[in-house]
């Protein structure tokens, strides 16, 4: 047990020697190489302009903490593709950033994360089934008439069945393009995007 905890009390004081004197081109040779407490030095020098950088552009705390992670993760399991005639590892970590962070940014716009819309007692608002008015009415309220109805009208009855299986029956598209629900879910949302 002593042996160990020496070991130990050895390779830390060697990883701060190792942080301090060695350059980040010299970092990444270890990091490809197998060190581990390579990675640890390049998360102690950048993790907070990182962190920074996905903060701005996403928004979000929590999100911002998740792109740091895969950042990190993207940068020991690619540390191979670094070159540093092309760049710094600073520079290249930022870019790794801020595509990372642009690309979830699209990718939440995408979802409406960023839309806070309020959707408490949203499964209760439409029930397939019902032909009810006032359900009509809370959802209109809630997505707005002009779009819903809009949408709605210019479908047959075949497509809205088909999107209300999807949305709300939870059926799928996939299978082969001669099956019914995938081939009217196509013609369908082609309508709407028309």
């Amino acid at each position: 047990m002593l042996k160990r905890d020496a070991e130990t009390v050895s390779c830390r004081a060697e990883s701060e020697i190792l942080e301090a004197d060695v350059s980040d081109e010299a970092v990444m040779l270890h990091l490809c190489a197998g060190n581990r407490g390579a990675l640890a030095i390049l998360f102690r020098r950048y993790a907070r302009l990182v962190r920074t950088i996905a903060n701005r552009i996403l928004r979000d705390d929590s999100e911002a903490d998740d792109l740091l992670q895969d950042v990190f993760l993207f940068v020991h399991r690619h540390c191979a593709t670094f070159d540093s005639s092309k760049a710094p590892v600073r520079s290249w970590i930022v870019q790794m950033a801020y595509h990372r962070a642009i690309d979830r940014r699209r990718y939440l716009n995408s979802r409406h994360f960023y839309t806070r819309l309020d959707l408490d007692g949203v499964e209760d608002l439409l029930d397939p089934h019902s032909q009810s008015g006032e359900e009509d009415a809370r959802f209109v309220s809630l997505v707005g008439n002009t779009t819903v109805q809009g949408l709605l009208d210019a479908l047959t009855e075949d497509q809205r069945n088909t999107l209300t299986l999807h949305f709300f029956e939870g059926y799928t598209f996939g299978g082969s393009p001669q099956d019914s629900i995938s081939l009217w879910a196509t013609f369908a949302t082609t309508t709407i995007a028309a």
